[in-house]
């Protein structure tokens, strides 16, 4: 895997993270680089609309509107 946006990986560094998983990161590879393919997979799956609001679940997505805007006045704008 190749990490895009360290998040809290910054403060606690990648032992933290490979001890909790186990897992070794993959090495970046630019792009156009030739790749040798081992196994593939083909699949036919669909997708599934996500579930329909509740009188709870609607008043809780309108009360959270803003938290994921970063812009500051859109943010306000969706508060009011």
């Amino acid at each position: 895997k190749i990490i895009k946006d360290p998040g809290w990986l910054a403060v606690y560094g990648r032992e933290a993270a490979s001890e909790q998983q186990g897992e070794e990161s993959l090495v970046a590879i630019s792009p156009n680089e030739p790749a040798k393919v081992l196994d593939i997979e083909v699949t036919q799956n669909e997708t599934k609309p996500p579930a329909r609001f509740t009188e709870a679940t609607l008043l809780s997505a309108m009360e959270g509107a803003g938290k994921l805007v970063e812009d500051e006045e859109l943010r306000e704008a969706l508060r009011e």
